[in-house]
Formats: C-alpha cells, structure tokens, sequence
C-alpha cells in the first residue's frame, strides 16, 4: 500500500482520488449524485493489509466523504 501522507497535494487529497485537478467526490456531486458508501476487496498475497485496514478506510473514507469498507483475501486456496 503507498504511503498517501507522503505524496499529498496542497489539498490534502492523494494525486490518486483526482481527476485533472478534481477530486473524486467532486466528479460524482457534479453529476447531481453522492456517495452512500464504498466497499473495497483486495485480492493479494504482500503486503498483508490486516494491520493497517483501518487506517485505509478512514483514508479512503475522508477522501469521498462517505463510509468505506475494506476487505482483503490471498490467492491461496
């Protein structure tokens, strides 16, 4: 998972979640709708997302400014 602190842009909001400028949740209010709330399943062996799941879905949470979910699983059987 990258470090968004590190990269951030004078907004505060990672280059990631824009849109030439525009953020996300920007883009999706624009068009005359809002988030309600966001599930996220990552699929991967490394890194081992457990210990810092919370700190992704507040992150990603306060990016779109509404509830995300996280949820990881490996590959293996």
């Amino acid at each position: 998972m990258s470090t968004p602190t590190s990269t951030r842009t004078r907004s505060g909001v990672h280059p990631a979640w824009t849109v030439a400028g525009v953020t996300l949740a920007a883009l999706v209010a624009a068009a005359g709708y809002r988030i309600g709330n966001v599930s996220v399943q990552v699929q991967a062996n490394r890194p081992r997302l457990g210990a810092r799941r919370g700190e992704a879905e507040a992150v990603l949470s306060a990016a779109l400014g509404a509830p995300v979910t996280v949820a990881a699983t490996t590959t293996d059987g």
